[in-house]
Order: C-alpha cells, then sequence, then structure tokens
C-alpha cells in the first residue's frame, strides 16, 4: 500500500487567506501532476467542507 499527501503552502506558511478563501500557490503543471496522481489512485480523502461544497 502506499500513500501520497500533496500539500502547498505559501512561505509564511499559509494554506487559505484570512477569510477562508483558496490560494492558488502552485501553477498549471503542477495541477496536472495532481490530476494524475488522482486518476490512479484507489480513493481519494477530502476534508469535510469539500464534501459540504459539492
Amino acid at each position: 500500500m502506499h500513500v501520497v499527501v500533496n500539500a502547498a503552502q505559501s512561505v509564511d506558511g499559509k494554506l487559505a487567506t484570512r477569510n477562508r478563501e483558496q490560494l492558488r500557490i502552485s501553477g498549471e503543471e503542477d495541477f496536472d501532476r495532481v490530476d494524475r496522481v488522482r486518476a490512479a489512485a484507489d480513493a481519494v480523502l477530502v476534508g469535510v467542507e469539500t464534501v459540504l461544497a459539492g
């Protein structure tokens, strides 16, 4: 079994703005790479806010 963790954060350690708005930290090349990793995975773990927003 393999577990892949993918996370991006700004230089000051932030993941979102103070208003909890997503920051676009990574570029298109990284988004494409993450899409390939997700497509090859059997499952993707997300947080409850992601589930509720969907």
